[in-house]
């Protein structure tokens, strides 16, 4: 763990540019597969609920 950060912190310093270009592309990417998959997962458990319903 140690060394691992003392890595990171070295790179980030080195290349703070490139290390936050990296975690915002990955934070966009996480939240736009959040954005992307929670209502289909939504729409496919009310789809789910209305069928067993008019079932």
């Amino acid at each position: 763990m140690a060394t691992g950060s003392s890595v990171g912190t070295v790179v980030g310093i080195n290349r703070p540019s490139t290390a936050c270009a990296i975690s915002v592309r990955l934070i966009g990417i996480m939240v736009g597969l959040l954005t992307v998959v929670t209502p289909l997962m939504v729409g496919f458990v009310f789809d789910v609920e209305n069928v067993s319903f008019h079932v």
